[in-house]
């Protein structure tokens, strides 16, 4: 009777209890040198029985970082396990816990130094030079999962202006993988030839070339575009007061007034053979490339007339006013 049981059981698809297979034994290892960004069981672990293969390829955990450890616990272990599927009864953890230590790789800090300034300054903007504030310090990363894979470092240039203290990031991988990333400080700076003050200069004054000096200068931290050619003070004043050895910016300068309101000035007036002259009074300031009320004197009537580039009053092309 049994016999027949124990038939219709094996027919129908049963399982007597001693098919059932045993579960696999998971072993920890007491201590555990990793490579690559992160680790698997394998890493970790030794795995016998049923499903070996499965289990050694789920993903424990992130490397720690070169130079530290990190314990790894059976309750943690079992986790990660049955994330992977599978259930308890498929697995036995033997063990107290790993130390986790990663084997590393070193990027030479000066080697890398080189690298960032060669690269950096390459793709500086005008009159930029790239500078490290301090030592770069040898790099330590994880090393690369498998033996034998170049390691690439990558040079990311700073975002934003580049103008001042900034940091570039330095990139390590391998095969695709990220080994590593570290910030380097560097510092963008500027030197130009600029026109600085030979004394002390008070707003509304004329900014001759006589009263600058041209020297080449840090330029990096100045507030404002600095001036570099006299040409620039033509048919300007200055804006504000600035002190000795100061560099002239362009803000430091604004249009100066060709004609001031109640100047007096000579008009000639030319219709073919006719020529006609009377003083005018400038009703109001006067720049180059504006138009201004000018009244005449003796015939006591306005007209309106255009600052030429020569400083010239132009009316309709026929009446010119010379100051």
């Amino acid at each position: 009777m049994h016999h027949i049981i124990l038939s219709f059981a094996l027919l129908f698809g049963g399982q007597g209890p001693e098919s059932r297979p045993a579960p696999a034994i998971i072993t920890l290892k007491r201590e555990a040198t990793v490579r690559g960004a992160d680790y698997t069981l394998a890493d970790v672990a030794e795995i016998r029985g049923s499903r070996a293969a499965d289990l050694a390829k789920i993903k424990i955990g992130y490397s720690p970082a070169p130079g530290s450890e990190r314990r790894l616990m059976p309750t943690a272990v079992d986790v990660k396990i049955t994330s992977a599927g599978f259930a308890r009864d498929q697995f036995q953890i033997a063990g107290n816990g790993t130390v986790v230590r990663s084997e590393t790789v070193t990027i030479i800090g000066k080697t890398l130094g080189a690298r960032i300034l060669s690269e950096l300054q390459s793709s500086a903007p005008a009159n930029a030079i790239v500078e490290l504030p301090a030592e770069v310090n040898d790099m330590s990363v994880t090393a690369p999962r498998s033996p034998g894979t170049i390691v690439e470092t990558t040079i990311v240039k700073p975002a934003g202006a580049l103008r001042g203290d900034a940091k570039a990031t330095v990139k390590v991988s391998a095969g695709g993988e990220c080994l590593g990333v570290s910030e380097i400080p560097v510092r963008y700076r500027y030197e130009m030839e600029v026109l600085v003050a030979a004394i002390a200069l008070h707003s509304g004054e004329s900014p001759d070339a006589a009263k600058f000096i041209k020297k080449k200068m840090d330029v990096t931290h100045v507030d404002g575009d600095p001036v570099a050619d006299l040409s620039a003070l033509v048919g300007r004043m200055l804006a504000r007061s600035i002190a000795k050895d100061r560099i002239l910016t362009s803000q430091d300068l604004t249009l100066a007034p060709v004609y001031r309101r109640g100047d007096q000035a000579r008009v000639v007036i030319e219709r073919g053979t006719l020529r006609i002259e009377a003083l005018v009074r400038v009703e109001g300031d006067a720049f180059i490339g504006s138009r201004v009320s000018v009244t005449c004197l003796e015939f006591n009537k306005t007209l309106v007339a255009r600052v030429r580039e020569d400083g010239v009053l132009d009316l309709s092309g026929d009446i010119v006013v010379n100051k």
